[in-house]
């Protein structure tokens, strides 16, 4: 039993960061540029700020899993909706701190784990805080 628990867990897991590796970089970059998924795509700086987040989010993802390609998740943003509004840029004008807390937690201890820096995930993290702060 306890191998059938552990192996769910790890199934769990791995579904909890298929979607954080995509959910937390797109999140993070919409918020602080205020552009949508869509306009990230077509803008080359942001564009290439969006790969080098999904490179420092696949660089914490919890070594017991598979590792992530950090290709394979550009091309599942890729198929992101255009019309999709990621719910973080909302919340920082509504003063909520709901998604960045969450974000910021799951970064900072995968971080702490994998005894890793993200220099960029770090700054957007800093920059959407002030925004909150600011707009208080």
């Amino acid at each position: 039993d306890s191998y059938a628990s552990r192996g769910l867990g790890d199934v769990y897991k791995r579904q909890f960061w298929n979607s954080f590796a995509v959910y937390a970089p797109c999140s993070l970059l919409s918020a602080a540029s205020g552009k949508s998924i869509f306009d990230i795509t077509k803008n080359k700086e942001l564009r290439e700020q969006l790969q080098t987040l999904l490179k420092e989010i696949v660089s914490i993802t919890p070594r017991v899993l598979p590792p992530f390609d950090a290709d394979e998740l550009l091309k599942r943003i890729f198929n992101i909706p255009s019309s999709y509004n990621f719910p973080l840029a909302e919340q920082i004008r509504l003063h909520q701190t709901g998604d960045i807390d969450f974000i910021s937690s799951v970064i900072q201890e995968a971080s702490f784990q994998n005894k890793c820096t993200l220099p960029l995930t770090g700054l957007l993290l800093k920059s959407i805080y002030e925004q909150i702060i600011e707009r208080k």
